[in-house]
């Protein structure tokens, strides 16, 4: 999967053993293109004979050419791309470390110490559909691991492990850590204006102080909020305002030119030239 490009699929002419130059499928799905990111995805196939052919992608979550981000895996059926299935784990991205299949599991290396194994699903004993799977439920200590810990993105923590001061009996924690070069792929900051950005050929740029939050309830399990949508959130009172705990980590918004994250009641998304803002869906259409 290239930079920044959608996953596609070319055909090889049997009889001029040549692959063509233009594109027989393009995969659709949320994560049917690394989101933003350096450098790519990471593929792997798997299938049965000419059969169940699916491929697996590894991906950051960010640009990942200068910077410890997240990551993570999606499914694709080979025979038309479509996305399949994808977790949601965002741990550390391994760069250049494709999925290994084998076994009926698929191996996912990290780099955040972890190695991931993923395998099907047991049907149950009564008709019907298979389940879906229910996401882990992480600790604030485990969530901190899952990013890299204090060489990771989020960075060392800045006070101890503190309640909510709820009635759920919520935790947080705060951190803080550096972004070098580009913020506004990674979490929700706009880049300083002037501020120079480093590239392959001049490796020079500046580090952004990034302030991070896990915040933990036993309902939503751990969660990362940071940058000014965590300002933003802050404002509005945090877990005790209109939308409570986070329910996931800071991603990008679905076009992804912008950041967003999920509360459990209601969404904060921003844009570099819009800042953050209380997204409001009204008649299935975004205000």
């Amino acid at each position: 999967m290239p930079e920044k490009d959608f996953l596609k699929a070319f055909k090889y002419d049997l009889a001029t053993h040549k692959v063509t130059e233009t594109p027989f499928l393009t995969a659709t799905g949320s994560l049917a293109r690394p989101q933003d990111g350096m450098p790519g995805g990471f593929s792997s196939l798997s299938a049965n004979k000419k059969t169940d052919g699916i491929v697996w992608t590894s991906m950051p979550v960010g640009d990942g050419q200068w910077n410890p981000v997240p990551g993570r895996l999606a499914a694709f059926d080979a025979s038309n791309l479509k996305q399949l299935w994808s977790d949601d784990d965002n741990v550390l991205f391994a760069k250049s470390v494709p999925p290994t299949i084998a076994d009926g599991k698929v191996i996912r290396a990290t780099a955040a110490n972890q190695v991931i194994v993923y395998g099907l699903l047991k049907r149950g004993a009564s008709p019907g559909p298979i389940p879906s799977p229910r996401p882990l439920c992480y600790s604030i200590e485990q969530k901190h691991a899952n990013y890299g810990g204090e060489a990771g993105l989020l960075g060392h923590p800045t006070n101890p492990e503190s309640s909510s001061g709820d009635q759920v009996g919520g935790k947080y924690r705060d951190y803080r850590g550096s972004v070098f070069g580009m913020t506004s792929t990674i979490f929700s900051q706009k880049e300083r204006s002037g501020a120079p950005l480093p590239t392959c050929s001049v490796p020079a740029g500046e580090s952004t102080t990034l302030d991070s939050s896990i915040y933990w309830s036993p309902k939503t399990c751990a969660h990362v909020v940071q940058g000014q949508i965590r300002d933003l959130w802050l404002r509005l009172g945090g877990v005790k305002g209109k939308l409570g705990y986070p329910i996931g980590d800071e991603t990008l918004t679905p076009d992804q030119l912008g950041r967003m994250s999920a509360f459990e009641h209601g969404e904060i998304w921003w844009y570099p030239e819009k800042g953050a803002y209380v997204h409001e869906q009204r008649d299935g259409n975004a205000e």
